[in-house]
């Protein structure tokens, strides 16, 4: 008894990509990796950077607006006495959760 079996014709440049991901799997997982880490830096160490950019503005008192002339005033208002019982606080509580 003879069985004839039809191959499917396959697409000629699948098996040479697929081939070269089989010998080289880190660039694969590296491939797939890229796009995320890509948006979590984007996304995360964006929003932080521009927080940060932000915190240079000046903020005025009498109109109660932030303009955008950059100053160290409101770095140094970090470090005031009143402050640092917030600061202190909040570096126990993350050092908490850290261990924890």
């Amino acid at each position: 008894m003879v069985m004839n079996v039809l191959q499917s014709p396959s697409r000629p440049g699948v098996g040479k990509i697929s081939g070269f991901f089989w010998r080289k799997p880190g660039l694969g997982l590296f491939l797939l990796l890229l796009g995320p880490l890509m948006w979590f830096g984007i996304v995360y160490f964006g929003s932080l950077l521009t927080l940060l950019w932000q915190g240079f503005y000046t903020f005025d008192d009498f109109t109660m607006s932030v303009t955008p002339e950059l100053t160290l005033a409101n770095i140094r208002a970090l470090f005031n006495p009143a402050n640092y019982d917030i600061i202190l606080r909040t570096l126990t509580m993350a050092v908490a959760v850290t261990i924890a």
